[in-house]
């Protein structure tokens, strides 16, 4: 048994164009969403069972928490003769959490490899924006007609992790 911290660079990136016509078939809209992160870190309880095949090893269950920084971005835009726009982003820490299996093989005095798979569940982020329309005509005024919009951005990811490890112990 023990705990585990880790941090690791992980620049992830993933978006998502939607386009639809319109109910009465004369306009078009598109929205624009995507998400994104450069780090996770995790703090996590680690349980084993250590075993002796051709090198002592050790096969382990681990969960815990997880945190990464998510970025939301979302823009709207449409071809109708009013020209709806409107669009937000939104960048917030994240803790969610995790769980994994892994084996540990001890090779040398102190030094043991292992590979380990991890799940990773973040919580989602809402993001808010409003759609005006950017053009005026028909005795409509720019930007009086307001609509609120909202998008949601979810974070999860399987893992496989290969590390080598020092122990001090002995």
């Amino acid at each position: 048994y023990g705990v585990v911290i880790d941090y690791g660079a992980m620049p992830l990136h993933t978006s998502n164009t939607v386009n639809k016509i319109y109910p009465d078939n004369s306009s078009t809209y598109s929205v624009y969403t995507s998400m994104s992160t450069n780090w996770l870190m995790t703090l996590r309880g680690r349980v084993g069972y250590e075993t002796v095949m051709h090198w002592p090893s050790l096969a382990y269950f681990t969960a815990g928490m997880a945190m990464a920084q998510l970025r939301v971005n979302t823009s709207f835009n449409d071809n109708s003769p009013l020209l709806g726009r409107g669009g937000s982003n939104s960048s917030q820490n994240q803790i969610g959490w995790t769980a994994g299996l892994g084996v540990e093989l001890a090779t040398y005095e102190h030094v043991t490899f292992d590979i380990e798979y991890s799940y990773i569940k973040l919580p989602a982020v809402k993001v808010a924006s409003n759609i005006a329309n950017s053009a005026g005509g028909f005795g409509v005024p720019v930007n009086s007609l307001n609509s609120p919009s909202t998008t949601t951005g979810e974070f999860h990811a399987s893992l496989i992790k290969l590390g080598v490890n020092y122990r001090f112990d002995e």
